[in-house]
């Protein structure tokens, strides 16, 4: 059964949030400590060292973080009730089962566990803050992993509205 417990400043805990996700937890992040990645905390630093908190996406270029390609995946705000996939780095692919570039998704989706995903997107535009999520994920060929990710809100150019959600995942 999935769970929604939060509100704009609470926790999700998805206990079978799809068929390949299983025990999730997503909770504000405040403490740069509370993350277990290396590579998820040096992205988390350059998130919260912008000028602008948060930052614009025209600050954001993937060639600046390189290294980290595999692992980004991103989102965008159409509004705070629909979304839809911009980006998969390959590690993500790999990790997810899919990529969905293009596809869009609600607060209502049919397929609920892409609901509860818009629901979540949605706190994070609203709170613009960072969220840090970790879990276990099926992987086909190798049964299940430990994963961290951290979805963090980007903003047009003048800081008024959250446009995108930038993620990285990583396995642990």
């Amino acid at each position: 059964m999935n769970t929604y417990t939060g509100t704009p400043r609470g926790e999700y805990f998805d206990e079978n949030f799809a068929e390949n996700f299983r025990m999730i937890e997503r909770t504000r992040l405040l403490d740069p400590d509370d993350l277990v990645s290396d590579k998820i905390r040096g992205f988390f630093d350059w998130w919260r060292s912008h000028p602008m908190t948060p930052p614009p996406k025209s600050s954001f270029d993937i060639l600046d973080h390189h290294v980290l390609m595999p692992n980004f995946f991103m989102m965008r705000a159409h509004d705070l009730d629909s979304y839809s996939f911009v980006l998969a780095g390959e590690e993500v692919i790999r990790m997810v089962g899919r990529n969905n570039p293009g596809r869009g998704i609600t607060v209502d989706d049919a397929d609920e566990p892409l609901a509860i995903f818009a629901r979540y997107l949605r706190d994070v535009a609203q709170t613009r803050d960072c969220w840090r999520c970790a879990g276990r994920l099926r992987v086909f060929e190798r049964g299940y992993l430990n994963f961290e990710s951290i979805d963090c809100p980007l903003t047009d150019d003048s800081g008024a509205e959250v446009t995108h959600t930038i993620g990285l995942m990583v396995e642990l």
